[in-house]
């Protein structure tokens, strides 16, 4: 973000934010993002032989979550297509250099180009109540709905434009997909980006919410299973072993770079390990509860790359942990495709099972 919300990170704890989070609304601060502009004829039928997904809702003001792929199937990035004033590709900064190569190397330049943007900026508020503080902070600045409607969640994915007539800008909202929970992503001009911050900033107080640090975030994010590009998933994964194949990937759409793997996958076999939840065992049962206070230092057991065994047998690894104020340790991780969930495993071979493994997501609420 533009201005530094570290004074902010140093005065309220973690678990404040996490509560903002599932109890009302939070300006989440969260890993760092790019956007990739499609220009040209045909920039979306030029991408929707390079990515996962059908494009079709875009025509109809839907946005759309898909994997860019090598011809190996291997992830290159994952991203969401917003239908813009152009096509906008949403993806994690760490993707931009080898996503622009793919691109370049596989779009005719007579029919489309893709270059990341350095007009727009996302921000993200997260939480129940995200869709009354974007209403109040962009009324507040004088902006106005294009397509009117109620203050209420959006659908997911759908788009809604807000534009001010004085300076002719538009701000693109984005319901967020249900994994990800509720809330509404913000897709601001960078030449209005400081006051539309300080605006939201301040619906999010007044309703009672705050500012939600990216360790906050990752809490919020590994309870709903949603993996992060670069921690848990990347060119040593296939997509079915990530847990996206319901959310990326359409088995009804035309050919796309990758397809003949994912689809031999899908028809004919499986993948050997897939992407899990993961907890202590002493924290296993996993009640819904209400957030309880949390020390911002405090570290999860489950460490990052640690392994997992059954017996001897080295059978998973930890790709991302976090403390929850609701469920204690947990993380995500990868286990070979015969563990099932409730089983427990230990982290050192032939050590005792504290490890209990779960179906994702930890929770949806």
């Amino acid at each position: 973000m533009v201005r530094s919300m570290q004074a902010t990170r140093e005065s309220e704890s973690i678990a404040s934010q996490y509560t903002a989070l599932v109890e009302s609304v939070a300006l989440a601060e969260s890993e760092e993002r790019a956007i990739i502009a499609g220009s040209g004829q045909r920039p979306a039928a030029m991408l929707s032989g390079l990515v996962t997904n059908d494009l079709a809702p875009l025509d109809a003001g839907r946005a759309v979550y898909a994997l860019a792929l090598t011809p190996k199937a291997r992830p290159i990035a994952d991203m969401r297509i917003v239908p813009a004033d152009t096509l906008w590709l949403d993806t994690p900064a760490a993707c931009v250099g080898q996503l622009l190569e793919h691109l370049a190397k596989y779009v005719p330049p007579r029919f489309a180009s893709f270059d990341r943007s350095s007009d727009v900026a996302r921000l993200s508020l997260v939480g129940p109540s995200a869709g009354e503080a974007v209403h109040l902070a962009l009324r507040a600045l004088g902006w106005a709905r294009a397509e009117e409607g109620p203050a209420s969640p959006l659908e997911p994915l759908e788009v809604v434009r807000w534009t001010d007539e004085t300076s002719g800008s538009t701000v693109f909202v984005v319901g967020r997909e249900k994994i990800e929970g509720p809330g509404q992503d913000l897709y601001i001009p960078r030449s209005i980006l400081p006051p539309a911050q300080e605006a939201l900033e301040k619906a999010v107080r007044r309703a009672g919410g705050t500012v939600a640090s990216a360790a906050a975030c990752d809490i919020w994010r590994v309870e709903r299973g949603v993996p992060a590009f670069g921690l848990d998933f990347g060119p040593d994964n296939l997509p079915q072993e990530t847990g996206l194949e319901d959310r990326a990937i359409s088995y009804e759409k035309g050919c796309y770079t990758g397809q003949e793997v994912v689809a031999r996958i899908h028809y004919r076999g499986h993948v050997n390990r897939r992407l899990c939840g993961l907890s202590l065992t002493s924290h296993s049962t996993l009640a819904e509860a209400t957030p309880a206070a949390m020390p911002d230092a405090a570290g999860a057991p489950l460490e990052f790359g640690a392994g997992l065994y059954r017996g001897d047998r080295s059978v998973g690894r930890i790709t991302t942990s976090v403390r929850s104020p609701r469920f204690g340790p947990i993380a995500l991780g990868y286990v070979r495709h015969e563990i099932e969930p409730g089983e427990s495993l230990s982290l050192e071979p032939d050590g005792n099972a504290r490890v209990r493994v779960h179906a994702l997501p930890f929770t949806s609420t």
